[in-house]
């Protein structure tokens, strides 16, 4: 499992989240321009911060996210909130673990419906989930951040599905109750995309959406993301300012509640602007439904996996149980090519599913349980050791040879030298 946090690293300036590479624990907070380019394009369709220099994973998680991810922990700093931040770890599933610390504002949180590292998942699609559907018209419509979501879990289980044999949705659309203008301005609403165009809109002009969250607030998470890539508009949540599309804070961000179930979204043009089109995404998670899917996924999944280590690999060794005959089993690490996968002692061709993750086809495997392995072997350490062992005979062998040569010669002139009377 992962783990991750909601503090900044000590002795930066900006707000680069809590590094794990640099402290040295197995977390996702992370803070990467350098990352695989396949890596950072996922991370950005699931909603998370990516300005084009680098991308974290910070408040553009959601629950949902950190159950497929595998976090199973936080470590919450209580002394202060931001709007970017994550909410739901401090409700079910997350449980307070009341760990004592020298720092009293912060708070240990566990994820109980966390997926693990690895588990079975339907193999009909191995490369890229359906990131889009054609329409009657010709024209596709993209998924946004929530309907991704939804589309991956559909594609990762077949088995949850509503009383017409549809698979469920995690994430429902928040309809938009009103909208009012201040001052008039001249706008069209595509209801289809859920798309607002604007035109001639000048600076402090500002729109006012009302919509409702569901009144159960322990079973609903409430989230809202915004495709403002001019970052021409202000957004403020019940009177809150929220950054959204900042050049640290861009992604998903979670809707707090209040004493009522209902909300106002405010977006106030910070410049004159001539064209301009957004798309507010508000959405409702179902808590209940997301336990479905994770406790479908868990019957398939290796939920006893140890560490395995060798001289030049290091990998993960444990059990699962095929359930279902068209499945692939995959790892939510990303694809690299020195992964070696066995299942049941015998290796198997390594798959990429989302063009991201490590996975391999389960086609010749009967519905029962079965081992699985993965190891990652260093070539680079591997070769390079080979390479300094032999260099290392080879300086020792020249040192014995130099010597014994050197013994010749010197015998062979005290010869020379005797021979002359000298």
């Amino acid at each position: 499992y992962r783990m991750a946090t909601t503090f900044e690293r000590e002795g930066t300036d900006n707000t680069i989240d809590n590094n794990a590479m640099f402290y040295y624990f197995n977390g996702l907070a992370h803070y990467s321009s350098s990352e695989k380019i396949k890596v950072k394009s996922h991370m950005v369709k699931l909603g998370f911060h990516h300005n084009f220099f680098f991308n974290k994973y910070d408040g553009g998680s959601t629950l949902a996210m950190n159950c497929y991810l595998g976090v199973k922990y936080f470590v919450d700093d209580t002394s202060n909130y931001a709007s970017y931040l994550p909410i739901f770890y401090k409700n079910e599933p997350f449980k307070n673990l009341n760990i004592e610390s020298k720092h009293s504002h912060f708070d240990f949180y566990e994820n109980t419906a966390a997926l693990p590292l690895g588990f079975a998942i339907n193999s009909s699609e191995y490369t890229f989930i359906n990131e889009g559907y054609g329409k009657e018209d010709g024209s596709t419509h993209w998924f946004d951040n929530f309907e991704y979501q939804n589309e991956i879990y559909k594609s990762i289980c077949n088995n949850v599905v509503d009383e017409k044999g549809e698979k469920k949705n995690i994430f429902s659309y928040l309809n938009v109750k009103s909208v009012i203008k201040n001052p008039a301005m001249n706008y069209t609403y595509n209801p289809d995309e859920k798309e607002f165009a604007f035109k001639d809109i000048k600076k402090g002009a500002a729109i006012l959406l009302t919509f409702e969250t569901p009144t159960e607030h322990d079973k609903f998470n409430n989230y809202f993301c915004m495709k403002d890539f001019n970052g021409n508009f202000e957004y403020y949540i019940d009177d809150r300012k929220v950054e959204i599309n900042s050049y640290w804070h861009k992604g998903i961000r979670a809707i707090p509640n209040n004493n009522s179930n209902v909300h106002h979204l405010r977006i106030v043009a910070k410049t004159d602007i001539k064209e301009e089109k957004i798309r507010p995404e508000l959405y409702q998670e179902d808590i209940s439904i997301l336990k479905e899917y994770v406790n479908a996924i868990k019957q398939s999944s290796s939920l006893d996996l140890k560490e395995e280590k060798h001289l030049f690999s290091y990998g993960f060794k444990g059990t699962f149980t095929k359930t279902q005959d068209n499945q692939s089993f995959m790892f939510t690490l990303p694809y690299e090519k020195n992964y070696k996968i066995y299942v049941d002692g015998k290796r198997q061709e390594v798959l990429n599913r989302f063009n991201i993750f490590t996975a391999v086809d389960l086609k010749d495997f009967d519905n029962s349980t079965h081992e699985i392995k993965i190891l990652y072997e260093d070539r680079v350490m591997k070769y390079s050791s080979f390479i300094s062992f032999i260099t290392l005979i080879i300086f020792i062998l020249a040192i014995i040879f130099y010597l014994r040569l050197e013994r010749i010669l010197f015998t062979d002139r005290k010869r020379y030298l005797l021979t002359k009377g000298l």
